[in-house]
């Protein structure tokens, strides 16, 4: 929950304004009322501080949750006015059973059970979804004001499995699970991103138990703080001759299984996807008719999200996708499905998580540990992989290599993938042949770069340059986003960093590719160097401009998270400086290495032309701060081995 998303509910709540009362505390409320750690003194850097977390599940004979959770916040600075703002998130298969809220001044006279209003808000309006979240508000909070809040719930799951992530968005002197099966269940767990401890088991309640959880932090090129954060995963297994109201899926196949229910039949072929189909998939070759088949589902389908009930699980029929030209990833993607179909085609579902890293455990299958719908096409095995489609092969044991396909993500093109999916764990449904799959982001090929720099000196020696930039994969759609955002301010930024890279230059041209046949994002620049004032004073004229600005990078100081990158990258920089200088000198080779990285440069003169490349490979995509030293010496020969230069004059 961001922080804005809290303040639009601070401001909704603010009109109704609660009296406060006495009455009976419980005793969790009791119990830490009288244990609240005084406020140290000096500025504090934090608003607040979760003195206390706790949830807890209980199991009903038939599968539902009885659901509790309580939290214990205190306020550190006058500022703190989010303290008073207590949530719980829920959907329609959950019912709210109690609300309740308690404020302990800063006087610490005693504590008061607030009375309030709630208010229940969907977190964003752009998506149909029947996820919400209840707010309540206690008001006068003040530096030193704790605040208590208790949920009660009813929720009917569609299997008996729990996660949870041992995080909040302040530090946490303690986050507790507690969990309570009826005779005959048992409880299984795993402990996903870190090791976290074994429970305590006491008069039937499993408990685990974290002290002094800190917040995430979110930092450049850190990745999401939140993924850091221990995660559990809970299954609960019934005796065979429970009456559930649900479906154990206690194995991948159960699940498979389970979503293949739901979604039969959702994928046939109507008359109309047969005929679109032929039209759109009429390019020779497999691969070129997936790409067809795909860019047509990913830039013609409008994304819209209707997750309500079941139908956050459960596709819409594809013929009704291609009526209505709008559905989410699980209705694009079953159109996909469908127009491949009849092409003669065969493909699969894929589950994945684009929110969260590290969700999936190979021991107690969760439908929650996904959160989004991609497209896997085997490819056969005598069909030759074009350069252009290796970026977006996995490997599925017996189902073969899977190309796969992405129709939400329109920036992104089809024989790429998405940056969010690089180191996924995905889950292919295939009936008995059903598998977890890893989706590698350790191919630097996938994402890069290419770039041509074409300069040649005039006899009065001025400089015509010819500048052209080929990106793929990460960099390609990071590119098209902000091009398509706006072509003005993308064309706009482009011509402020040419001239503040080059100020005396004249740019004659600019021209964009938005998407190349091979998938890439291309721009090319025809520029105009005027010949320098005082000629033999030390102008010279680099091999490759621009070559360090291509690789993102941070400041390291006081830096205490790892640097992160996303995926592996690459780039490659061929330069050429015709009509060379008779004098001038052909610059050193360089070959620079270190763990995960590699930097080098070659040259070779040809009678008056210079001809220059650099390669530039990032495998290693984590750096922790003990080994910043490491990333520091990637990052300086990169700097060097893209600084040689020819001076102009002879």
């Amino acid at each position: 929950m961001t922080r804005t998303w809290v303040r639009v509910a601070l401001v909704l709540l603010i009109a109704s304004a609660g009296a406060a009362y006495g009455a009976k505390l419980p005793d969790w409320v009791e119990r830490l009322s009288q244990s609240t750690p005084p406020i140290e003194p000096g500025v504090h850097e934090i608003d607040s501080r979760i003195l206390f977390s706790e949830t807890r599940v209980d199991v009903q004979p038939d599968g539902t949750f009885h659901l509790r959770a309580r939290r214990a916040v205190q306020a550190l600075t006058p500022q703190a006015d989010e303290v008073g703002l207590g949530y719980f998130h829920f959907d329609d298969r959950t019912e709210i059973r109690k609300t309740r809220a308690w404020h302990l001044s800063p006087e610490r006279a005693r504590v008061k059970k607030s009375k309030f209003a709630t208010l229940d808000l969907s977190p964003n309006d752009l998506y149909l979804s029947d996820g919400k979240t209840r707010f309540v508000r206690v008001d006068g909070i003040e530096r030193g004001s704790v605040v208590f809040f208790e949920f009660e719930a009813v929720e009917q799951p569609y299997q008996p499995v729990f996660q949870m992530l041992f995080v909040e968005d302040a530090p946490a002197d303690v986050i507790r699970l507690e969990t309570h099966v009826p005779d005959g269940w048992t409880t299984r767990h795993t402990w996903l991103r870190q090791e976290g401890p074994e429970p305590a088991v006491s008069g039937g309640v499993t408990t685990w138990e974290l002290r002094d959880v800190g917040a995430p932090k979110y930092e450049p090129l850190g990745g999401q703080g939140i993924n850091s954060a221990p995660f559990l995963v809970v299954g609960f297994t019934p005796p065979e001759d429970a009456e559930l109201r649900l479906t154990p899926m206690e194995s991948w196949t159960d699940l498979a299984a389970w979503y293949e229910r739901i979604a039969e039949g959702r994928d046939a072929v109507t008359p109309e996807i047969e005929v679109l189909s032929g039209e759109v998939g009429t390019q020779s070759g497999f691969f070129p008719g997936v790409r067809s088949t795909g860019a047509y589902v990913r830039d013609k389908v409008r994304y819209v999200y209707k997750g309500i009930g079941i139908g956050g699980y459960q596709p819409h029929a594809a013929g009704e996708v291609l009526e209505n030209l709008y559905g989410d990833c699980k209705d694009k993607g079953t159109l996909l499905r469908s127009m491949l179909a009849a092409q003669g085609v065969t493909s699969y579902p894929v589950l994945v998580n684009v929110t969260l890293a590290d969700t999936v455990s190979e021991e107690i299958p969760s439908l929650g540990a996904f959160d989004h719908f991609i497209v896997g096409v085997p490819v056969p095995e005598d069909e030759p992989v074009p350069e252009h489609f290796t970026a977006a092969m996995i490997d599925a044991g017996g189902l073969g290599k899977l190309l796969i396909v992405d129709t939400t993500n329109e920036y992104a093109s089809v024989g790429y993938l998405p940056t969010y999916l690089g180191g996924k764990t995905g889950f292919v449904i295939a009936g008995p042949q059903s598998t977890l799959v890893e989706i590698p982001a350790d191919d630097p090929t996938a994402h890069r770069i290419e770039k041509r720099c074409d300069a040649e000196i005039q006899p009065d020696l001025s400089v015509k340059v010819e500048l052209e930039t080929v990106r793929y994969g990460g960099p390609a759609e990071d590119a098209r986003h902000r091009y398509r955002q706006s072509i003005k301010d993308y064309r706009d930024a482009s011509e402020e960093w040419l001239h503040e890279r080059w100020p005396e230059a004249t740019l004659e041209e600019l021209e964009v590719v938005d998407e190349t046949d091979t998938g890439a994002f291309a721009v090319s620049v025809s520029m105009q160097f005027p010949a320098p004032d005082n000629p033999g004073t030390g102008d010279l004229l680099e091999i490759f401009p621009g070559a360090f600005d291509d690789l993102p990078r941070v400041n390291l100081n006081r830096r205490e998270t790892a640097v992160r990158y996303d995926n592996a990258m690459s780039i490659r920089y061929e330069g050429r400086i015709r009509n060379l200088p008779s004098r001038a000198a052909v610059p050193t080779a360089r070959e620079l290495t270190g763990e995960g990285w590699s930097v080098t440069t070659s040259f070779d003169l040809d009678e008056d032309t210079l001809n220059g490349t650099l390669e530039m490979t990032l495998s290693r995509l984590r750096f922790e701060p003990e080994e910043f030293e490491e990333l520091k010496d990637f990052w300086k020969s990169i700097r060097r081995a893209a600084s040689p230069a020819i001076g102009l004059s002879e």
